[in-house]
C-alpha cells in the first residue's frame, strides 16, 4: 500500500518540526518522488535545496508554501531533482555503501 502511495504521488512533504533519521525522504526518493522537507534532523542531512529537493524554514507555513509552489510549478527542476536525489540514494545508501560505513567506524 505505501509503494503505491509512492507511485501516484507527485510529491512529498514533510513538515517534521523533529525527525532525526529522514527514512520518510529516502524511501521518497527511492521512488523517483520529489520531497519538500523542513530544514530539522536528519532531514537537512539527506536533502540538498534545490539539488535532491526542495529545504524549508522550520515552522514557516509561507516558506513551506512557497517550496511546494515551485515544485509544482517547475517541471523541470523537479525531475531533475527527483533524478538527482535517486542517483544520491543508490550512492551513499545502498547496501554497499551502508556497509562499508560501518565497517569503517570499527577499530581494524
Amino acid at each position: 500500500m505505501r509503494n503505491q502511495l509512492y507511485c501516484n504521488a507527485d510529491l512529498c512533504v514533510f513538515p517534521s518540526l523533529y525527525e532525526p533519521f529522514g527514512m520518510v525522504a529516502l524511501e521518497a526518493m527511492s521512488h523517483k518522488v520529489p520531497v519538500v522537507v523542513a530544514e530539522t534532523g536528519g532531514l537537512k542531512e539527506i536533502v540538498q535545496h534545490r539539488k535532491t529537493g526542495m529545504l524549508f524554514k522550520k515552522g514557516s507555513a509561507i516558506n513551506l508554501a512557497e517550496q511546494v509552489n515551485t515544485v509544482l510549478s517547475n517541471l523541470v527542476l523537479t525531475r531533475k531533482m527527483a533524478e538527482d536525489a535517486y542517483l544520491m540514494l543508490s550512492k551513499r545508501y545502498s547496501w554497499a555503501s551502508v556497509a562499508n560505513q560501518t565497517k569503517d567506524i570499527y577499530p581494524k
